[in-house]
């Protein structure tokens, strides 16, 4: 994952790849706190939060 952006944000949170040691992860948390996402977003990469309904859209890293 190299951003996120929280609807209806303008604005994406970029993270750089040296942030993230290799083989591990990067876990989103949701503005509530929750770590728990649904795949019922509204487009393509887009996930809700399954506490509050919040929007986030995920970009990948292009090489």
């Amino acid at each position: 994952m190299a951003s996120v952006r929280f609807w209806p944000d303008i604005k994406e949170t970029i993270f750089p790849p040296s942030l993230v040691p290799e083989g591990k992860r990067r876990v989103v948390r949701c503005r509530c706190g929750s770590n728990d996402w649904n795949e019922g977003g509204r487009w393509l990469a887009e996930y809700c939060c399954a506490s509050c309904g919040q929007y986030i859209q995920v970009f990948e890293k292009k090489d």
